[in-house]
């Protein structure tokens, strides 16, 4: 009986102390974070869970996706998660262990598309015998590339200005416009702007010379305002006249100074290659090669207003136009002191005439042909400059004189 009695003592004793034991607590986990949450194919975030455990216990962690890529492994508290190339979002889930239970945790992670922009060449030159070029914009990232390029610039234009592409490449035609440009070289930025970046494209253009075809002869030129001069006296000698024969009835071709009728000598001489030729009006009227022509009187008053408004403003009497001479004028070559600014790289020197005697004179001043006629049979205007006064004057004179000619382009 007593050893009944101990063992249900034992019994009792062994049952209280086991009901006394603390049932083992679950890991609480307090929050997961990606950083950043929202990023592009082919990037990555760091992924950090914080969790707590109610027993003490050591905890462990484990992450898991159904894409993506743990590049330092998938244990730990905080781990790299590197985005796949397909945009979506993904959930990640993370198991906390403390060895007796575990609880699961998740957070997505948005991934956006990433296109990149790649653009074939960077640098665009242009040679002087070359118009167009192509350059290409490609997406080498993911999803849609988005692109704009600016409004056409001053002389580069764009077969289109917007477009988008995911895999196939865009092709842009681009052209140069040298048509108001002066001879030179040209060098200009423009952007592409897109979704996937910017990119700067260098262009360099060369703009040459007008060459004349029927003798070779280049000749610079410059834009005035709206207007396009050549900036050099003509200087096409088909013939050479001598100055002792004169007419208003056939052409004529003088060269300042030489008195003689052989082509090669009179294009040896300094006043040809510096002051080209003096034409009587019948060959005036054919000499600017084709494109170009000899300005009338209007298109002689819009140079001279132009400058007024810019340099001046200045007087206009009935001889013509106070003070404009000197802005046309090159800034040497004229007598007594009184060379020009040049301001606008017309360059005008002192290239003498052919007068209607037979000789020449007039060597301190230019005198330039227009196309206007005058009331009088066989007198037409011209243009003076001279080296006694800055002043731009219009006159008269007989078809027979032998002027110089500055031709504008149509």
């Amino acid at each position: 009986m007593k050893h009944l009695l101990r063992l249900f003592i034992l019994f009792f004793v062994f049952g209280i102390m086991m009901n006394c034991e603390k049932e083992n607590q679950p890991p609480f986990i307090k929050s997961t974070t990606a950083n950043p949450q929202v990023i592009k194919t082919g990037e990555m975030t760091q992924l950090t869970c914080v969790a707590t455990d109610p027993d003490d216990d050591l905890l462990t962690y484990s992450w898991s996706s159904s894409n993506g890529t743990f590049p330092d492994g998938t244990f730990g508290i905080s781990i790299s998660w590197n985005a796949p190339d397909e945009s979506e979002t993904y959930n990640i889930s993370v198991t906390v262990n403390d060895g007796y239970n575990f609880v699961v945790g998740n957070i997505n992670v948005v991934v956006e598309e990433n296109p990149i922009l790649r653009v074939t060449p960077t640098e665009l030159i242009f040679k002087a015998d070359e118009r167009q070029k192509i350059i290409w914009i490609e997406n080498t990232g993911t999803g849609t590339l988005a692109w704009t390029l600016p409004e056409d610039l001053n002389w580069l234009t764009f077969d289109q200005l917007s477009g988008s592409t995911t895999t196939e490449k865009d092709s842009i035609i681009i052209t140069v416009n040298r048509s108001e440009l002066s001879p030179g070289i040209y060098d200009d930025l423009f952007a592409i702007a897109t979704n996937g970046g910017n990119k700067n494209i260098a262009v360099s253009m060369t703009v040459e010379e007008f060459q004349d075809t029927r003798d070779g002869n280049s000749y610079k030129w410059v834009k005035i305002g709206d207007q396009i001069w050549m900036a050099e006296n003509l200087a096409y000698l088909p013939t050479i006249t001598h100055p002792i024969g004169g007419s208003y009835i056939y052409p004529c071709y003088y060269v300042y100074g030489y008195e003689g009728t052989n082509i090669t000598e009179a294009k040896a001489t300094d006043n040809y290659n510096t002051m080209g030729v003096l034409y009587n009006w019948t060959a005036a009227i054919t000499a600017c090669p084709s494109g170009w022509h000899i300005p009338n009187d209007q298109e002689w008053e819009q140079l001279a207003q132009f400058v007024s408004i810019e340099k001046g403003p200045y007087e206009r009497d009935e001889d013509g136009w106070n003070n404009v001479g000197k802005h046309l004028k090159a800034t040497s070559g004229w007598y007594y002191n009184k060379n020009g600014t040049d301001d606008y790289g017309l360059s005008c020197l002192p290239g003498g005439r052919r007068n209607t005697m037979g000789g020449f004179h007039a060597w301190a001043t230019g005198s330039w042909w227009s196309a206007t006629e005058y009331s009088s049979v066989y007198t037409r205007r011209y243009w003076n400059l001279n080296s006694t006064n800055d002043n731009l004057i219009r006159g008269r004179a007989s078809e027979e004189y032998g002027f110089s000619i500055r031709c504008m382009k149509d």
